[in-house]
């Protein structure tokens, strides 16, 4: 590959081809066109100042999805920690009127990261491993196998069954979409 040789035209392409690949996968998540494009320039910035190590890569593509899934996940962070202050505030002030309820939009916050909790305790130790290193840690499936010595379809197969279990508790919150789930466990742990 000629951007890990450095090749700026080859990187041009590159981005040109893979930039509505990024944006799909930011807005859907991100709901913010801004945002969105920001992700692109930091998914890009980080594929160009790692380029030496593209050719190792196999599936670029699953590469660039874990890269922007990434970045997603620690701009989410970020922006939760902007407003970590507000939210505790609500929260004081939901508890001087008494318990928060789960209409209460930090009532069910409340409930849920408990329930999310009820989830995560279904999991056998080596599935909450192995989900923690794939959905929180980012790591691809190989990487995952690699680190614990055992084959990629077992990664899989955990990461799916977790994502079975967690969705099945989880399902009584039908406006909550899985990227949020995530995130609470993101910021929950």
């Amino acid at each position: 590959m000629k951007v890990a040789q450095g090749n700026q035209a080859a990187f041009k392409e590159l981005f040109d081809k893979y930039q509505n690949y990024i944006f799909d996968i930011s807005i859907k998540i991100l709901k913010s066109n801004k945002d969105s494009a920001d992700i692109i320039q930091e998914v890009f910035l980080k594929i160009w100042l790692n380029r030496d190590k593209l050719l190792k890569i196999e599936n670029f593509k699953a590469y660039i999805a874990t890269i922007t899934s990434n970045h997603i996940y620690s701009l989410l962070r970020k922006k939760l920690k902007e407003n970590s202050y507000m939210d505790y505030v609500l929260l004081i002030q939901d508890a001087k009127n008494g318990l928060p309820d789960k209409q209460s939009p930090t009532g069910e916050l409340i409930f849920l990261q408990s329930d999310l909790e009820k989830a995560m305790s279904h999991l056998t130790p080596q599935q909450k491993k192995i989900f923690h290193l794939s959905r929180i840690d980012g790591l691809t499936h190989h990487d995952i196998a690699d680190k614990l010595k055992i084959s990629k379809e077992t990664v899989k197969k955990h990461v799916m069954a977790s994502l079975r279990v967690v969705r099945k508790q989880m399902s009584k919150y039908e406006h909550v979409q899985d990227i949020f789930i995530l995130f609470i466990l993101l910021v929950c742990k």
